[in-house]
């Protein structure tokens, strides 16, 4: 019976009957075979052709991301020692080293609108890695037309673009120009308010800090870190976002504690009266001379009219830029009858002075490290606190003689820095 069973399963021509129909049992083997997907061969990438550096006539294809830059190979190695080296490697056959790779031509390629790549004989194929290619077009466009930013300068995103692409290629002539106009967006000098106080956004300085620690540009750091100083919105940022910041923790506990240092500076500064421990200067009798003659007087009166002022408080948040604030204000220097214009003058000397002094402790304050070349050119323009003082004063006084006085006291009271180099 059983065999009848077995027999009956099947049909002589070998075709299974149909079983009955339900899950299979547990343990039972499945009969079904796996299919297998049939080999389908892979779309070479999409590249597309630079709209403005696809040159008929050029004989090298950079290849930056998905884009294809056809270029002369002759202007290239003129300027980038990246490009003069690829061209020595190739003429011996040598390939992928030093993060120099070599690519041949690829047939298969085609356009993003389906058109075949074709590779002329004899026309090198490159692919460019670590570069953007907003990057490398701007890089073209002050490679291949140096005079475009002579009457226009470039701007710092503009200047960023080309440092890093110009680096990394060899391009001397290009990093050259844009560190320069860098260096003169932030300047290393002792800055004037009404030329170069500005105040920059907060990206903009991140991203040049970032720049100037990848790129070794040190001289920029000194004002890129004020800005931050003297930004309330960096600060508040700090506070409710940190990690929207992009900076190290070290940098940020410089800037913690340089704005610290500076606050009180000011306030100690702008604190103290005209001629410290010392009487009214001018000697004559009478309303040219101070209303307040004793230490304990002038003291009281000083501080007075400073916080009456309101200069205390807001000077304390950019203390170098308000300087030239009070420097200027109105309410020190219509002070007739309570303050005469010798001991005014004094305190417009040193304040000055002191502006100088400020600016030159930014360094260590900061925590910058000096590069080469750098450290003497800006000794250059630190100048000393006395120093500073006899430059402030000739301009303040047009008879030296007859306040040479002043000059003394001015030299004698005047506090430098012990942050001075």
């Amino acid at each position: 019976m059983a065999a009848a069973d077995n027999i009956s399963s099947s049909t002589p021509s070998g075709k299974r009957i149909k079983e009955a129909e339900g899950p299979l049992e547990s343990g039972s083997v499945s009969r079904k075979r796996a299919r297998l997907a049939p080999d389908v061969p892979q779309k070479p990438p999409l590249r597309r052709r630079s709209p403005e550096f696809y040159y008929d006539d050029g004989n090298i294809i950079v290849i930056v991301e998905d884009t294809e830059f056809r270029l002369h190979l002759s202007r290239l190695r003129r300027h980038c020692t990246y490009f003069s080296r690829l061209f020595e490697l190739a003429a011996v056959g040598q390939e992928n080293q030093n993060d120099v790779t070599l690519v041949d031509s690829n047939p298969g390629a085609r356009e993003d609108d389906g058109r075949e790549v074709i590779i002329l004989p004899g026309e090198m194929n490159h692919v460019l890695g670590g570069i953007s290619i907003a990057d490398f077009t701007e890089f073209l466009r002050a490679y291949e037309n140096p005079l475009m930013h002579v009457t226009v300068p470039p701007k710092q995103s503009i200047c960023i673009s080309l440092v890093r692409v110009a680096d990394k290629l060899g391009c001397k002539t290009v990093s050259d120009v844009a560190r320069s106009r860098l260096r003169k967006l932030w300047p290393l000098l002792v800055p004037q308010r009404t030329i170069d106080w500005k105040k920059k956004t907060l990206g903009e300085t991140t991203a040049i800090i970032a720049l100037a620690r990848e790129f070794n540009l040190p001289e920029v750091l000194r004002r890129a870190f004020y800005e931050l100083v003297r930004n309330p919105a960096f600060w508040e940022t700090i506070t409710t976002n940190r990690d929207s910041v992009k900076l190290a923790d070290a940098d940020l506990i410089a800037l913690y504690h340089a704005r610290h240092t500076l606050q009180q500076e000011w306030r100690t500064l702008l604190l103290t009266q005209p001629l410290p421990e010392a009487s009214c200067l001018n000697s004559q009798r009478g309303k040219d001379r101070c209303a307040y003659t004793n230490v304990a007087s002038r003291i009281s009166a000083w501080r007075r009219l400073v916080v009456e002022t309101g200069h205390l408080e807001t000077g304390a948040v950019d203390p170098i830029y308000h300087i030239d604030v009070i420097l200027a204000a109105v309410e020190f220097r219509d002070l007739a009858g309570t303050w005469c214009t010798l001991c005014i003058t004094e305190r417009n000397c040193v304040w000055a002075a002191a502006k100088s002094q400020w600016w030159g402790m930014l360094d260590e304050l900061f925590k910058i490290p000096a590069a080469a070349g750098v450290a003497s050119t800006a000794n250059k323009w630190y100048v000393p606190g006395h120093l500073c003082v006899d430059a402030v004063f000739m301009n303040f006084c047009a008879d030296p003689v007859r306040y040479g006085t002043l000059h003394k006291h001015i030299k004698a009271y005047v506090k430098l820095c012990p942050y001075r180099s």
